[in-house]
């Protein structure tokens, strides 16, 4: 079964009650399949949510490859059929505002660089963004920072598709 993947139409929802359809194991820990969720599974160089289902810590989000369930991987098994499920909405919206951020600097390096984005990678020490070019003089790299902090200024609104 496919999960309704909720944070796609609404990334600020943090409690939500779903249905458990699946229990899974992944790499030797407890997973399950819900109807529905907010979790945000590892995805285009942001990290997993995390959070608890049933006060069950969530180590772990990922999308099942063949039937693109959302496998959320628990510290301990989970017995119960109705969940509650919590995201932690600190990390989710720090996350979120570092990965808006890499799309406007990226865009930013396009238009004044020329210079796409190849790789992008987000921790929680660090961000990297890699570009298809061998080097960047200081004073673009100055113009692009501009160009970025003037757009996230402007407090545009964010659409996610």
């Amino acid at each position: 079964m496919t999960t309704q993947r909720l944070y796609y139409s609404d990334s600020y929802t943090t409690t939500f009650d779903a249905r458990c359809v699946e229990r899974a194991t992944v790499n030797g820990a407890p997973a399950v399949v819900l109807d529905r969720s907010y979790f945000y599974p590892t995805s285009g160089g942001q990290p997993h949510d995390t959070g608890t289902l049933n006060g069950i810590p969530v180590i772990d989000v990922a999308v099942r490859e063949g039937d693109g369930a959302v496998l959320h991987v628990l510290e301990r098994p989970l017995d119960a059929d109705n969940v509650r499920g919590e995201i932690d909405w600190a990390r989710r919206f720090d996350y979120m505002q570092h990965h808006t951020g890499q799309h406007i600097l990226s865009q930013a390096f396009v238009r004044l660089a020329e210079a796409e984005t190849v790789g992008f990678h987000m921790s929680a020490d660090s961000i990297t963004i890699d570009l298809d070019t061998p080097a960047l003089d200081a004073a673009l790299i100055e113009r692009v920072e501009t160009l970025a902090n003037q757009i996230v200024f402007e407090d545009r609104p964010v659409r996610a598709w």
